[in-house]
């Protein structure tokens, strides 16, 4: 932990509960130009929403991903960290800033997660789960099943979760953010616009609704979905069904 991480925790212990410094540090963005938190959850079309945010930031609507380098890149980001504001607290109690976040289903946030993160992307994600399987991880071309996956997930700590994958209820906080908006992947165009009205930003200048990631959401889930791994889900992401309100039902 870096010392800006270990000041960040020692002033914002209630906030964070078991989330580290760096995960809410990289995840939380904050614009002081139009007063408004935002709070990325991975798999919940993060991508999309911070090419947005950076490009009103910038007030430039031509920018391109290529152009920033990486959306995902803090260094390089037009929005603070919210080590550079002073004490958080004040900006998360305040009425004059908006704070708003995005949900997924979690039967199809695990399965895009899987899709692109183990099967299609076999990095150091995938290396997460072949340790947790007790599979050599030196081996990335080793297929990894989407049953595999998901038990793997279900033998881990909450805490313990990659980003891509943990519990969405844990990642944000649940409860100690007083969000604004809470919108949903399903209908994020519609909620998104929402967000962006709130906050004073031309959602039909620095949106580009057509190009947003939607990994998975567009894959049958019964093709990879059986009455075990149904349970399965439910169990791991019991609180996230419970706290987002998302049917126990598989989506048709």
């Amino acid at each position: 932990m870096t010392p800006v991480e270990r000041k960040f925790q020692e002033e914002n212990r209630t906030l964070l509960g078991m989330v580290t410094p760096f995960h809410f540090i990289f995840h939380c963005h904050i614009s002081l130009r139009y007063r408004y938190i935002y709070y990325a959850t991975t798999k919940v079309a993060c991508t999309t929403t911070l090419l947005a945010l950076q490009r009103a930031e910038l007030q430039d609507s031509s920018i391109l991903p290529m152009d920033l380098g990486d959306v995902h890149e803090r260094n390089l980001s037009p929005l603070l960290k919210p080590t550079q504001v002073g004490p958080l607290s004040k900006l998360i109690e305040s009425p004059n800033y908006f704070k708003f976040c995005f949900v997924r289903n979690p039967f199809t946030r695990a399965l895009s997660c899987y899709l692109e993160k183990i099967a299609g992307d076999p990095q150091v994600h995938k290396r997460h789960i072949l340790r947790q399987l007790g599979r050599p991880v030196d081996d990335l071309s080793q297929t990894v099943t989407f049953e595999e996956f998901l038990d793997a997930v279900a033998a881990q700590q909450t805490q313990e979760m990659n980003e891509h994958w943990c519990l969405q209820s844990f990642h944000l906080c649940w409860r100690r953010i007083p969000f604004d908006l809470i919108g949903r992947f399903e209908s994020f165009c519609n909620d998104f616009d929402e967000a962006l009205s709130n906050i004073g930003i031309n959602s039909n200048k620095y949106f580009d609704r057509q190009k947003y990631n939607t990994t998975g959401s567009d894959v049958l889930l019964k093709n990879y979905y059986d009455h075990r791994l149904v349970s399965l889900v439910r169990r791991i992401y019991h609180e996230d069904f419970q706290n987002f309100g998302y049917p126990l039902d598989l989506p048709s």
